[in-house]
């Protein structure tokens, strides 16, 4: 009797990681639409510098001197993180997908560069699911610690 109710948890489990795995790829070739930061859906799995909500609101990463030196800096920290993959950028603008460790969600981050506040605009935000533990935010306050850390 231990034996099947192991065996029927054993399936359980495996039936919600592949629906979980499935759900988490079914997006993952889904480009931005423009190149501006995408708003924060409902859901409390997003943060953004441009949020209107305090649910999704963070600060932007503020800088001194070159706004290209700046730029350089946020493109060179996000591309160096674990799990990072490139989906657009150019002058002002980059996007790039996180792929999580423990069950492969794809999440995205865009930052973007305006030059006349000195500030570079940010956004962290997952694909799937409704929560996400904070991770969003973790995510954000590692890039701007990184940041920081640069130019000191």
């Amino acid at each position: 009797m231990l034996q099947l109710k192991v065996n029927r948890l054993w399936v359980f489990a495996c039936l919600i990681s592949y629906l979980m795995s499935a759900f988490a790829n079914a997006n993952e070739n889904i480009p931005m639409k423009s190149i501006q930061l995408a708003p924060c859906p409902n859901s409390p799995n997003c943060v953004s510098s441009l949020a209107k909500n305090k649910e999704h609101k963070i600060d932007p990463i503020d800088y001194r001197g070159s706004s290209q030196d700046a730029f350089k800096r946020i493109k060179t920290i996000l591309l160096e993180m674990p799990g990072t993959r490139l989906v657009t950028e150019n002058s002002d603008y980059i996007h790039v997908e996180f792929r999580t460790r423990l069950l492969g969600f794809l999440d995205d981050v865009e930052a973007q560069l305006n030059a006349q506040k000195n500030t570079i605009e940010i956004r962290s935000a997952s694909r799937t699911g409704f929560w996400d533990f904070g991770t969003n935010k973790k995510r954000i306050d590692l890039i701007r610690k990184h940041f920081y850390r640069t130019i000191e």
